[in-house]
């Protein structure tokens, strides 16, 4: 156990650029400063080259309507993270909508020295070919080409990523920002779910708090019905302790269900859950009978903001 207790004030939701902004303040114990983190989820951004076919162009056109403004969010997260510089950023999965050279142009936007060090994770849209059966090996390549995007892009930060664990395959990446280790995985896919438990057991022995960031959400009494009402399913979330053991980590981050959520998991760990584009949390209101303006887009992002936990 890591023994570094957290724990969440309420979130503060308020208009930024255009943007649904998800601000909370999270107390954690073995920090000695405050930290600031920007999160996105879920942008879905759906990019054409010239060379696409009919199927490509005919999925994307479809994709589209159902993320009408993911080009706006984008643009707005990637001048937003650029003018306030927070510490880190963090990309929960999906920030592209399928693989394609044209998505991958996009994401190189990250790459502006101006936007700082960050560190994304892989959906299940990333790698996900629309139009025909991708095989495997075709899938590891792109997301070999996905996993460039967080090497030697640290800033001033150090890369704590266990040595087997640094390919396309495992997708995990661990940094330590001094104060805390930000660890990402992919637990879309079952090796990835089995190579972050196993890198996790051995970040505990840095003595520091750990951030797990994951695109599937971690199962929550208070979230899995709201994701059941608004996806229309009956089931559960796997739990927290298929990816560590009790209390390993401090926060879980995760996204996907595209709706924002602040909720603990079944062992009490705080977990927040973002979206930046299509936010179902209207569909939420809609159902407790509530009624709100919200902004032009239909996306947002979000700030954690660290501070240590005295007395």
């Amino acid at each position: 156990m890591s023994g570094f207790r957290s724990y969440c004030e309420e979130s503060k939701i308020y208009e930024k650029d255009g943007l649904e902004f998800y601000d909370t303040t999270v107390h954690m114990e073995g920090i000695t400063r405050p930290v600031t983190i920007y999160v996105s989820s879920d942008v879905h951004i759906a990019h054409l080259d010239l060379e696409d076919g009919l199927a490509r162009r005919h999925f994307v056109t479809l994709r589209r309507i159902y993320f009408p403004d993911a080009p706006d969010v984008f643009d707005s997260i990637i001048d937003i993270t650029k003018r306030d510089k927070p510490d880190y950023s963090i990309m929960l999965g999906d920030t592209a909508d399928f693989p394609s050279d044209a998505n991958l142009r996009q994401l190189s936007r990250f790459k502006d020295p101006c936007f700082g060090p960050y560190l994304g994770v892989f959906g299940n849209h990333d790698d996900n070919y629309p139009e025909e059966k991708a095989t495997y090996d075709e899938r590891l390549k792109y997301r070999e080409k996905l996993y460039k995007f967080t090497e030697d892009d640290l800033g001033i930060y150090r890369d704590v990523t266990p040595e087997h664990f640094k390919n396309g395959k495992y997708a995990f990446r661990a940094v330590d920002l001094g104060e805390v280790i930000i660890a990402g995985g992919d637990n879309v896919r079952p090796e990835g779910r089995s190579a972050i438990k196993e890198a996790i057991e051995e970040l505990k022995g840095l003595g520091k708090p750990i951030i797990l960031c994951m695109h599937v959400p971690v199962s929550s009494d208070s979230l899995d019905p709201k994701i059941n009402v608004i996806w229309k399913t009956n089931s559960r979330k796997p739990a927290l302790s298929e990816y560590c053991d009790e209390k390993a980590v401090s926060l879980v981050l995760t996204g996907h269900v595209h709706f924002f959520a602040n909720c603990v998991t079944q062992d009490g760990t705080p977990q927040l859950v973002f979206t930046s584009t299509e936010n179902k949390s209207r569909e939420l209101d809609k159902l407790d009978g509530l009624n709100k303006d919200w902004p032009c887009f239909w996306g947002g992002m979000g700030v954690v903001r660290l501070v240590p936990i005295t007395g």
